[in-house]
């Protein structure tokens, strides 16, 4: 059975993005639903074009909730599978400047306690891959953070990193990922095989092309493979 690494190899073969001009690229996961394996996807794809690029790629999560792509990696340095995190990165953007918040009457009265950064990025070990870490912390009681489209972080991003692989939350949750999609050069729809269904599918596909997005493919995460191995691989 084909491993993701290496339909993550096949993936950015056929994407190939250009990296090499100056002018950095904006590659999207985005899904329907939650739980259809975007994280896992995006993060793979990252790892892929960092080995065959060779250039900076920052791995940016939209996710606000739950553990994040920092939180995985975080852990595997743990583990000693990879080297430490870095300290924040300066990229040459603000990284807060991304971010938009929308506050109810506690949090607006807290408005003039310190805060501290909504979001970092930080270098995994000694790679070329960044990856973006939200502070959910830094957030007041009742406020919450949704993403904007300011062109002075979109510009910056492309001036100063390569490649930008963008993790964004299922659709179904939340507008942050498709508010973006018309920003980037490749969307890539993550979609669960025989779970999700093809309205739910066409319906995002549909939202994607109004938004402006250029919707490249789909991949079909967690695929069954009903016909034993050795057999499918005579097919």
């Amino acid at each position: 059975m084909v491993s993701l690494f290496d339909e993550m190899v096949r993936l950015y073969g056929i994407l190939n993005p250009p990296m090499a001009d100056g002018t950095g690229r904006f590659v999207q996961f985005v899904s329907a639903n939650p739980g259809e394996g975007t994280s896992t996807i995006a993060r793979e794809f990252a790892k892929v074009a960092v080995l065959h690029s060779q250039q900076n790629v920052l791995l940016l999560d939209l996710n606000t909730s739950g553990p994040g792509q920092y939180e995985h990696f975080e852990a595997e340095a743990a583990d000693g599978e990879i080297g430490l995190l870095s300290e924040p990165v300066d990229c040459g953007v603000d990284p807060d400047s991304l971010w938009r918040l929308t506050s109810d009457v506690r949090a607006r009265n807290r408005s003039n306690a310190p805060r501290g950064p909504l979001m970092s990025f930080h270098r995994v070990g000694t790679s070329k891959l960044l990856v973006s870490r939200f502070h959910s912390e830094s957030l007041a009681a009742g406020e919450t953070a949704q993403v904007t489209n300011q062109p002075w972080f979109w510009e910056g991003l492309r001036r100063s990193i390569d490649l930008t692989v963008i993790d964004s939350p299922a659709a179904s949750e939340a507008h942050d990922g498709l508010s973006v999609s018309g920003l980037t050069d490749a969307v890539v729809l993550v979609v669960e095989a025989e779970s999700t269904r093809v309205p739910v599918v066409e319906d995002l596909r549909d939202r994607i092309a109004t938004q402006g997005g250029n919707l490249v493919g789909v991949v079909f995460n967690k695929r069954r493979y009903h016909i034993p191995d050795p057999i499918y691989r005579l097919l």
